[in-house]
């Protein structure tokens, strides 16, 4: 599964990242995210396949425009195929996807997408206001407070974001090194992140910096 993360206190906004997405069958890309033009800024490519795609956002802007053997994933405004889970409020913006949790809410709220892949590359822009995030993949619901259990990468103001956390697992597997990290990444500005999980290796870039690298992980 893939998805973002608001926890207590916390507001987010994604830029058009995931507005809308396509999906195709293609050997050596499974899922992207990536910049087209600064008013189209992100078009996502996944392949469909088994692993949960269950990706929780705050998007925003216009997208290119989708290809023929694409299919859209999410539609502005509509939350049509995703689901929520289990706090927070989700809600449309005009052309921009808001998520927001209050203080008092204990659990974490995820936006998350009915549909199924398997290796994927994401890329898309974020930017935290409040609060910590995380954009979430290879995991389960678990209907309890934090909703799931598995991968994320990090999303906060702190320099800890581009690490690697399991949530209901092994806790920290990744954290990034906040000298190295301070150098290119810029709380609570626009940032780019690229994931990327195929088989047994994970590597997340922060503004076109590698900050962390997974090879042959177990899970």
């Amino acid at each position: 599964m893939i998805w973002m993360d608001f926890r207590g206190g916390m507001c987010a906004i994604f830029g058009s990242c995931l507005l809308r997405g396509f999906a195709r069958e293609r050997e050596e890309e499974a899922m992207r995210l990536e910049r087209r033009s600064p008013h189209e800024r992100a078009t996502m490519r996944a392949r469909l396949n088994r692993l949960l795609f269950s990706l929780a956002l705050v998007t925003g802007a216009q997208c290119a425009s989708p290809q023929d053997d694409w299919t859209d994933l999410i539609t502005p405004g509509s939350l049509v195929g995703w689901h929520t889970a289990p706090g927070g409020s989700w809600e449309w913006r005009g052309d921009v996807l808001v998520g927001r949790s209050a203080k008092s809410e204990k659990r974490h709220g995820l936006l998350i997408s009915d549909a199924r892949y398997q290796d994927f590359e994401v890329r898309f822009e974020f930017r935290t206001l409040s609060g910590c995030s995380g954009f979430y993949f290879r995991v389960d619901e678990t209907g309890q407070s934090t909703g799931v259990a598995g991968f994320q990468a990090e999303i906060d103001p702190s320099y800890e974001t581009g690490g690697l956390y399991e949530t209901g697992g092994r806790g920290w597997v990744s954290k990034p090194d906040p000298k190295e990290n301070k150098k290119w990444y810029m709380p609570r500005e626009w940032n780019e992140m690229v994931l990327s999980a195929r088989g047994h290796r994970i590597v997340v870039i922060i503004n076109g910096h590698r900050i962390t690298e997974l090879r042959n992980d177990t899970r």
